[in-house]
């Protein structure tokens, strides 16, 4: 399930952020077994295609419970929409603010469905050889590796450890333990840099070839940039997409 969440009286561009619906990662686990045999691939993943919309009771879910979780959710300051997808098609819908989110409206995306895009950018990445998940980040020769991580633990950490939060930040082994990272230490953004090193190609490039125009979103990192510099491309700072393209992730 996707929230958009706009911060209107603080900014005048738009956020979002992304939230699991219980009772759709619910019905998802229940049903995995039994739903992966029938599941056709080419309309489970929706990709450039528009979304098919159908009855969430289709798809074994309650269009009242919906309706109910988005009352709740419209309760919660700021939120401009919540959209829940299920076997590859759009089963609810509500958009919140007649001057505000609609379907097809782009906004700018927060850390959290950027993190999302990371996620689904290192998969193709480790598919491509380009990297493994496992493989010390100080074999590539990155300088921000030393820098963040110090000489201590740089030769140790690896992009497995990027995503799960557990590299250390350079205060303690990498994988002893797990660590929230603040939205600005900028550690995941390592990432892009691999990916940018090991491609040959501007991570902007890459990663709207590989990940942006297959998923029917071209221009979601044509804004992007990391740690508050534009020039500088990111996989999950500045971000675009609409609600519908955030469901996507």
């Amino acid at each position: 399930a996707a929230t958009m969440t706009p911060h209107r009286r603080r900014a005048t561009r738009a956020n979002a952020t992304v939230a699991l619906a219980a009772c759709a990662v619910a019905a998802l686990r229940a049903t995995a077994h039994a739903s992966a045999s029938t599941i056709d691939p080419s309309i489970a993943q929706p990709g450039v295609r528009p979304w098919i919309v159908e009855r969430a009771e289709l798809h074994g879910l309650s269009s009242n419970a919906l309706e109910r979780a988005s009352a709740n959710v419209e309760t919660i300051v700021d939120r401009d929409c919540f959209v829940v997808a299920r076997d590859g098609a759009l089963v609810h819908e509500s958009y919140y603010h007649a001057e505000g989110a609609g379907a097809m409206e782009a906004f700018s995306v927060d850390d959290a469905a950027g993190a999302l895009a990371t996620v689904l950018a290192t998969g193709i990445a480790v598919d491509q050889g380009l990297f493994g998940l496992d493989e010390p980040l100080a074999k590539f020769g990155l300088a921000s590796v030393e820098r963040a991580f110090g000489r201590e633990y740089a030769e140790e950490v690896t992009v497995r450890q990027l995503l799960a939060q557990t590299h250390g930040g350079g205060r303690r082994a990498p994988g002893s333990a797990f660590e929230r990272d603040n939205r600005d230490d900028g550690y995941l953004d390592i990432i892009g840099e691999l990916i940018e090193a090991r491609s040959g190609m501007k991570l902007e490039n890459w990663a709207r070839v590989h990940v942006a125009e297959p998923l029917g979103v071209p221009d979601l990192f044509s804004a992007a940039g990391h740690s508050g510099r534009a020039s500088e491309a990111s996989l999950r700072r500045g971000l675009r997409a609409a609600c519908r393209d955030v469901a996507k992730l």
